[in-house]
Protein backbone atom coordinates (compact mmCIF):
# COMPACT_ATOMS: atom_id res chain seq x y z
CA UNK A 1 0.00 0.00 0.00
CA UNK A 2 2.93 2.38 -0.58
CA UNK A 3 1.14 4.09 -3.45
CA UNK A 4 -1.02 5.98 -0.96
CA UNK A 5 1.87 7.26 1.18
CA UNK A 6 4.88 7.51 -1.13
CA UNK A 7 5.83 10.82 -2.77
CA UNK A 8 8.09 11.07 -5.83
CA UNK A 9 10.45 13.99 -6.40
CA UNK A 10 11.40 14.85 -9.98
CA UNK A 11 13.69 17.90 -10.04
CA UNK A 12 14.57 20.01 -7.03
CA UNK A 13 14.02 23.69 -7.86
CA UNK A 14 13.38 23.18 -11.61
CA UNK A 15 14.19 26.12 -13.88
CA UNK A 16 11.88 25.31 -16.81
CA UNK A 17 8.30 24.12 -17.07
CA UNK A 18 9.16 22.07 -20.14
CA UNK A 19 11.70 19.85 -18.36
CA UNK A 20 9.44 19.39 -15.36
CA UNK A 21 6.41 18.54 -17.48
CA UNK A 22 8.43 15.90 -19.36
CA UNK A 23 9.42 14.08 -16.16
CA UNK A 24 5.95 14.47 -14.70
CA UNK A 25 4.48 12.73 -17.74
CA UNK A 26 6.92 9.84 -17.30
CA UNK A 27 5.99 9.52 -13.63
CA UNK A 28 2.25 9.57 -14.35
CA UNK A 29 2.74 6.86 -16.98
CA UNK A 30 5.05 4.48 -15.11
CA UNK A 31 4.01 5.17 -11.49
CA UNK A 32 0.24 5.65 -11.72
CA UNK A 33 -1.35 6.80 -8.48
CA UNK A 34 1.93 8.02 -6.95
CA UNK A 35 1.84 11.67 -5.88
CA UNK A 36 4.56 14.03 -7.12
CA UNK A 37 6.14 16.47 -4.66
CA UNK A 38 8.85 19.06 -5.27
CA UNK A 39 10.23 22.41 -4.17
CA UNK A 40 9.39 24.61 -7.16
CA UNK A 41 10.38 28.24 -6.69
CA UNK A 42 9.61 29.48 -10.18
CA UNK A 43 12.94 31.27 -10.53
CA UNK A 44 12.98 33.15 -13.82
CA UNK A 45 9.58 31.75 -14.87
CA UNK A 46 6.95 34.47 -15.07
CA UNK A 47 4.11 32.05 -15.88
CA UNK A 48 5.05 29.70 -13.04
CA UNK A 49 1.39 28.68 -12.67
CA UNK A 50 2.16 26.39 -15.62
CA UNK A 51 3.93 24.08 -13.18
CA UNK A 52 0.69 23.40 -11.33
CA UNK A 53 -0.83 20.59 -13.45
CA UNK A 54 2.40 18.61 -13.19
CA UNK A 55 2.84 18.48 -9.39
CA UNK A 56 0.51 17.19 -6.66
CA UNK A 57 2.39 18.70 -3.72
CA UNK A 58 3.93 22.00 -4.78
CA UNK A 59 6.36 23.41 -2.24
CA UNK A 60 6.65 27.15 -2.91
CA UNK A 61 9.42 29.34 -1.59
CA UNK A 62 8.00 32.14 0.58
CA UNK A 63 8.86 34.84 -1.98
CA UNK A 64 6.52 33.05 -4.42
CA UNK A 65 3.90 31.91 -1.88
CA UNK A 66 3.16 35.48 -0.78
CA UNK A 67 2.46 36.77 -4.31
CA UNK A 68 -1.19 37.64 -5.02
CA UNK A 69 -1.10 35.41 -8.11
CA UNK A 70 0.01 32.48 -5.96
CA UNK A 71 -2.99 32.91 -3.69
CA UNK A 72 -5.25 32.41 -6.70
CA UNK A 73 -3.21 29.40 -7.81
CA UNK A 74 -3.45 27.82 -4.35
CA UNK A 75 -7.22 28.35 -4.19
CA UNK A 76 -7.66 26.71 -7.59
CA UNK A 77 -5.39 23.82 -6.61
CA UNK A 78 -7.48 23.16 -3.52
CA UNK A 79 -10.59 22.89 -5.67
CA UNK A 80 -8.72 20.23 -7.66
CA UNK A 81 -7.69 18.31 -4.55
CA UNK A 82 -4.06 19.40 -4.88
CA UNK A 83 -1.94 20.72 -2.02
CA UNK A 84 0.64 23.47 -1.67
CA UNK A 85 3.37 23.92 0.91
CA UNK A 86 6.05 26.40 1.87
CA UNK A 87 9.83 26.12 1.88
CA UNK A 88 12.01 28.64 3.75
CA UNK A 89 15.41 29.13 2.15
CA UNK A 90 18.55 28.66 4.23
CA UNK A 91 19.70 32.25 4.13
CA UNK A 92 18.88 35.59 5.71
CA UNK A 93 15.32 36.53 4.73
CA UNK A 94 13.04 39.47 5.52
CA UNK A 95 10.46 36.98 6.84
CA UNK A 96 10.68 34.49 9.73
CA UNK A 97 13.41 31.88 9.43
CA UNK A 98 14.95 29.08 11.51
CA UNK A 99 18.48 30.39 11.83
CA UNK A 100 20.16 30.37 15.25
CA UNK A 101 20.74 34.10 15.31
CA UNK A 102 17.07 34.87 14.73
CA UNK A 103 14.42 35.19 17.42
CA UNK A 104 12.67 32.00 18.51
CA UNK A 105 9.41 33.80 17.75
CA UNK A 106 10.30 33.36 14.06
CA UNK A 107 9.69 29.64 14.48
CA UNK A 108 6.32 30.02 16.11
CA UNK A 109 5.24 32.58 13.52
CA UNK A 110 5.85 30.32 10.53
CA UNK A 111 2.77 28.08 10.97
CA UNK A 112 0.66 31.22 11.38
CA UNK A 113 2.00 32.44 8.02
CA UNK A 114 1.11 29.07 6.55
CA UNK A 115 -2.47 29.64 7.69
CA UNK A 116 -2.44 33.20 6.34
CA UNK A 117 -1.25 32.18 2.88
CA UNK A 118 -3.09 28.87 2.60
CA UNK A 119 -0.11 26.50 2.80
CA UNK A 120 -0.82 22.90 3.76
CA UNK A 121 2.74 21.67 4.32
CA UNK A 122 6.09 22.92 5.60
CA UNK A 123 9.45 21.70 4.33
CA UNK A 124 12.79 22.29 6.05
CA UNK A 125 15.61 20.87 4.00
CA UNK A 126 17.88 19.50 6.74
CA UNK A 127 16.86 18.19 10.15
CA UNK A 128 20.22 16.69 11.13
CA UNK A 129 22.87 17.44 8.52
CA UNK A 130 25.81 17.71 10.87
CA UNK A 131 29.04 19.21 9.66
CA UNK A 132 31.38 16.25 9.37
CA UNK A 133 33.39 15.47 12.49
CA UNK A 134 32.61 18.73 14.29
CA UNK A 135 30.39 18.82 17.37
CA UNK A 136 27.02 20.46 16.56
CA UNK A 137 26.81 21.58 20.20
CA UNK A 138 29.93 23.73 19.83
CA UNK A 139 30.00 24.60 16.11
CA UNK A 140 26.88 25.97 14.48
CA UNK A 141 28.72 26.23 11.14
CA UNK A 142 31.78 24.40 9.65
CA UNK A 143 34.31 23.14 9.38
CA UNK A 144 32.66 20.41 7.37
CA UNK A 145 35.18 17.72 8.28
CA UNK A 146 38.23 15.94 6.90
CA UNK A 147 39.30 15.99 3.26
CA UNK A 148 41.83 13.88 1.40
CA UNK A 149 45.49 14.23 2.34
CA UNK A 150 44.78 15.06 5.95
CA UNK A 151 43.32 18.47 5.10
CA UNK A 152 40.24 19.89 6.81
CA UNK A 153 37.53 21.86 5.08
CA UNK A 154 36.74 25.24 6.59
CA UNK A 155 33.79 25.95 4.33
CA UNK A 156 31.21 27.49 6.62
CA UNK A 157 28.40 26.20 4.42
CA UNK A 158 24.94 27.54 5.27
CA UNK A 159 24.07 30.14 7.93
CA UNK A 160 24.15 29.20 11.66
CA UNK A 161 21.55 26.57 12.51
CA UNK A 162 20.36 25.97 8.98
CA UNK A 163 21.94 22.53 8.74
CA UNK A 164 20.13 20.97 11.68
CA UNK A 165 17.05 21.39 13.84
CA UNK A 166 17.67 18.28 15.94
CA UNK A 167 20.77 17.39 17.94
CA UNK A 168 22.31 13.97 18.62
CA UNK A 169 21.80 12.57 22.11
CA UNK A 170 22.61 9.35 23.97
CA UNK A 171 19.10 8.01 23.36
CA UNK A 172 18.37 9.44 19.93
CA UNK A 173 17.66 12.90 18.60
CA UNK A 174 17.00 15.90 20.83
CA UNK A 175 14.77 18.75 19.68
CA UNK A 176 16.25 22.20 19.45
CA UNK A 177 14.50 25.17 21.02
CA UNK A 178 13.60 26.15 17.47
CA UNK A 179 11.71 22.88 16.96
CA UNK A 180 9.89 23.30 20.27
CA UNK A 181 8.82 26.83 19.30
CA UNK A 182 7.71 25.56 15.89
CA UNK A 183 5.70 22.81 17.60
CA UNK A 184 3.79 25.50 19.51
CA UNK A 185 3.07 27.19 16.20
CA UNK A 186 1.96 23.88 14.68
CA UNK A 187 -0.52 23.41 17.51
CA UNK A 188 -1.80 26.95 16.87
CA UNK A 189 -2.19 25.98 13.20
CA UNK A 190 -4.27 22.94 14.16
CA UNK A 191 -6.50 25.02 16.45
CA UNK A 192 -6.95 27.62 13.70
CA UNK A 193 -8.01 24.87 11.30
CA UNK A 194 -10.57 23.63 13.83
CA UNK A 195 -11.95 27.14 14.28
CA UNK A 196 -12.05 27.74 10.51
CA UNK A 197 -14.39 24.76 10.10
CA UNK A 198 -16.84 26.47 12.44
CA UNK A 199 -16.20 30.14 11.69
CA UNK A 200 -13.77 31.08 8.89
CA UNK A 201 -14.12 34.79 9.54
CA UNK A 202 -13.20 34.38 13.21
CA UNK A 203 -10.17 32.26 12.27
CA UNK A 204 -9.00 34.85 9.73
CA UNK A 205 -9.40 37.65 12.26
CA UNK A 206 -7.39 35.73 14.85
CA UNK A 207 -4.57 35.11 12.37
CA UNK A 208 -4.29 38.83 11.67
CA UNK A 209 -3.85 39.64 15.34
CA UNK A 210 -0.33 38.20 15.09
CA UNK A 211 0.59 38.02 11.37
CA UNK A 212 -0.53 40.39 8.65
CA UNK A 213 2.03 39.45 6.02
CA UNK A 214 5.36 37.66 5.71
CA UNK A 215 7.15 40.86 6.73
CA UNK A 216 4.59 42.17 9.24
CA UNK A 217 4.18 39.96 12.30
CA UNK A 218 4.27 40.23 16.07
CA UNK A 219 7.69 39.76 17.64
CA UNK A 220 6.57 39.35 21.26
CA UNK A 221 5.93 35.79 22.51
CA UNK A 222 3.07 37.19 24.61
CA UNK A 223 1.09 38.01 21.45
CA UNK A 224 1.10 34.33 20.42
CA UNK A 225 0.18 33.14 23.91
CA UNK A 226 -2.74 35.55 23.96
CA UNK A 227 -3.83 34.42 20.51
CA UNK A 228 -3.69 30.80 21.65
CA UNK A 229 -5.95 31.64 24.58
CA UNK A 230 -8.38 33.43 22.26
CA UNK A 231 -8.43 30.34 20.02
CA UNK A 232 -9.20 28.03 22.91
CA UNK A 233 -11.93 30.35 24.20
CA UNK A 234 -13.53 30.53 20.74
CA UNK A 235 -13.45 26.75 20.35
CA UNK A 236 -14.86 26.22 23.85
CA UNK A 237 -17.91 28.25 22.85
Amino acid sequence: NWVSVYRQGLIDEPRTVQDYAYLSELCRKHMPGVKIADAIHGYGVDDYEAFSPHVDLWIMEMAILRQPKSQRIIAERRKQGLRTGVYILGKATPWPNRLLDRSLVDNRAQPWLMQLYGADYYIHWAANRYRGVTDPYTHSIGPTGPLSGGRTSTDKGHPPGNNWLLYPGPNGLRPSLRVIAFRDGALDYALLAMLAKKDQAAADATVRTVVRSATDHETSPAAYHQARRALLDALAK
